[in-house]
């Protein structure tokens, strides 16, 4: 009987090695299929099949994936954008993308995200939108203008050139009562196209001055030129 135990013994090793054997080698075959953790469009694969891979080096790499939708698309604004945005609040805001071409991306996106640091170098603050783009209209890494909606407010604009500098800062020509060309000192804000937004120094009917500025003094009589449609409220005028 000792030989027949120890045959059975020896052969019942063998069964567990095998099996051991098929579990090792179904692990390792689990490890042939690589399952993406999000979904998204792959890049160039960095490996024809068959190739050999050896795991957790620079050679590992089979390709690269990428979130196309939604979309994320990060930005930046300044200081004062940023604090009238939150005033008006984040979450309202609605974001457009005008694409290389100059044309408006169809689909809106939303804020998901707000830096709560200034970048001390550049003075902004980084955000990011996220857009739906389920026909791949938007390429990772494709650079686009960003539009930001973030509701309304009344504010006094006047073109750029009307803005001068002087020794006491920034300043404006404007009619006086009396119908004399005065000084007024402005703060001014962010440009608006080709305007610049007066914070501080105009209030609602003054008339600004834009022509002949260099020929203009304190107390000079100016005449004021009329207004044409769609012209600013501020309204141009003429040394005299």
């Amino acid at each position: 009987m000792q030989p027949l135990a120890t045959a059975y013994k020896s052969a019942a090793a063998s069964l567990a090695a095998a099996r051991a054997a098929v579990r090792e080698a179904e692990l390792n075959l689990s490890y042939t299929s690589v399952v993406a953790p999000i979904s998204g469009v792959t890049g160039r694969a960095q490996h024809s099949e068959g190739s050999l891979v050896t795991a957790n080096t620079d050679s590992s790499l089979l390709t690269t994936i990428s979130q196309t939708d939604p979309i994320w698309v990060r930005f930046a604004l300044s200081e004062a954008e940023q604090q009238g945005l939150r005033r008006t609040g984040d979450e309202n805001s609605i974001v457009e993308l005008v694409l290389a071409d100059g044309e408006t991306y169809g689909e809106r996106g939303r804020l998901n995200f707000s830096g709560s640091t200034v970048d001390q170098s550049l003075g902004t603050v980084q955000l990011r939108a996220a857009f739906p783009n389920p026909k791949l209209e938007i390429l990772p890494g494709q650079f686009a203008t960003v539009r930001l909606d973030a509701g309304t407010q009344q504010v006094i604009a006047v073109p750029q050139t009307a803005v001068l500098e002087g020794t006491q800062g920034r300043f404006v020509w404007i009619v006086g009562a009396d119908g004399k060309a005065a000084q007024r000192a402005v703060e001014v804000g962010d440009w608006l196209g080709q305007d610049w937004i007066i914070r501080k120094g105009l209030n609602d009917g003054d008339t600004v001055i834009l022509d002949n500025l260099m020929k203009l003094n304190p107390g000079v009589a100016v005449v004021a030129q009329a207004e044409q449609a769609g012209a600013p409220p501020a309204s141009a005028a003429a040394a005299n």
